[in-house]
């Protein structure tokens, strides 16, 4: 946090923007009233303190996006949710968010795995890629669902095969298929395969 004098705000977050090296969108600042003199008829400032806005700015995420955007050309917003200490969610937003949700979350999915790649291995977090349509949550639902489905159908037989699945959606169905008893396994080659739920013999 560092505290700016200036005749106005305009001024003020521009020296703000100087000292802390972001521009104004990354920065939040507070007014003191107790030094600020507005209505002084001899000399007029605003003092304010000013420091990074986090929900918009990550120091280790940020400088990224902001290169990923001017390569891209993206018209794109980021914005950082700190679940746990070793947890990120970064929700996508703007104009352009639907290329991250174009063939079944392909650019999202892979995006995701270049942050963790390039960052959140380095520095010890996992960084979740979210759209501010709530697109990776409305996934985990639709794969909620098939679970059930599969579960009800395995009472009449040996094993439930889904679908093709992208490699995100078999991930999160391998973890909660196995919290709930079933075994599983990929099978198929490429990017998209199917799944295999057997319920855990061994497990009783």
């Amino acid at each position: 946090m560092i505290e700016i004098e200036a005749k106005n705000i305009d001024l003020a977050i521009k020296k703000a923007e100087k000292e802390l090296g972001l521009s104004r969108k990354f920065i939040k600042y507070e007014i003191d009233t107790e030094k600020s003199s507005l209505f002084s008829a001899k000399e007029k400032k605003i003092v304010i303190r000013a420091f990074p806005n986090e929900e918009y700015y990550n120091k280790d995420l940020s400088p990224f996006l902001e290169e990923f955007k001017k390569r891209t050309r993206f018209n794109v917003n980021f914005k950082f949710e700190k679940k746990e200490d070793n947890l990120i969610d970064v929700i996508i937003t703007g104009k352009d968010v639907r290329w991250f949700e174009k063939n079944d979350g392909e650019l999202l999915i892979a995006f995701q795995y270049l942050l963790n790649k390039v960052i959140g291995e380095r520095i010890g977090i996992v960084i979740r890629i979210e759209t501010e349509n709530n697109f990776r949550k409305r996934k985990e639902i639709r794969i909620n669902r098939l679970l059930e489905k599969a579960e009800k159908e395995l009472d009449g037989k040996e094993e439930f095969i889904t679908n093709r699945l992208n490699p995100y959606d078999r991930k999160y169905l391998h973890i909660k298929a196995s919290e709930k008893g079933f075994t599983t396994e990929s099978i198929g080659e490429g990017y998209y395969k199917k799944v295999k739920i057997k319920r855990d013999v061994s497990a009783g």
